[in-house]
């Protein structure tokens, strides 16, 4: 009885594959799966950019972006239009410690960049269980940068 029925389930599948409302399924399906990857890879790159957008923005009300360096008379024209003009730069970078790596962007501000709240500082990356951080006024000093402790959680403690 088995060895009957299976070539008698082998013959409805192929009937029923080879029917025109079939191929129009399949191809609905192909479609449709080409849609979704398309949708999803492009809702990445818009969640990228916009993440990149949200670290440049930080409480102002205006940013303007540009490659190149702004000329005197836009600087000029910007002055005019705002109360405070701040100057950020954005540097990709790979930083390394190790045999570890990691891709990052080091953001470097003016001294008069308006900062929001209280900017805690440490020297530990478990700080925040052990009130080890403290808070402090101003920028790193010259030459020396500061990580966020997202990025610290790359390396070894």
């Amino acid at each position: 009885m088995l060895n009957l029925t299976i070539p008698l389930a082998w013959h409805y599948v192929w009937q029923e594959f080879r029917q025109p409302h079939q191929l129009l399924l399949r191809w609905v399906q192909a479609v449709l799966m080409v849609f979704i990857v398309t949708l999803s890879l492009a809702s990445n790159t818009i969640q990228t950019y916009l993440e990149g957008n949200l670290q440049n923005l930080l409480g102002a009300d205006a940013v303007l972006t540009q490659k190149a360096n702004l000329t005197k008379e836009q600087i000029t024209v910007l002055a005019g239009h705002s109360e405070n003009v701040v100057k950020t730069s954005q540097i990709d970078a790979t930083l390394t410690f190790n045999t570890k790596w990691q891709r990052t962007k080091l953001k470097a501000v003016g001294r008069d960049y308006p900062l929001q709240g209280q900017l805690l500082t440490s020297t530990s990356v478990l700080a925040s269980n052990d009130n080890l951080a403290e808070v402090t006024h101003g920028g790193p000093k010259l030459g020396n940068i500061w990580l966020d402790s997202r990025l610290l959680q790359v390396y070894p403690q």
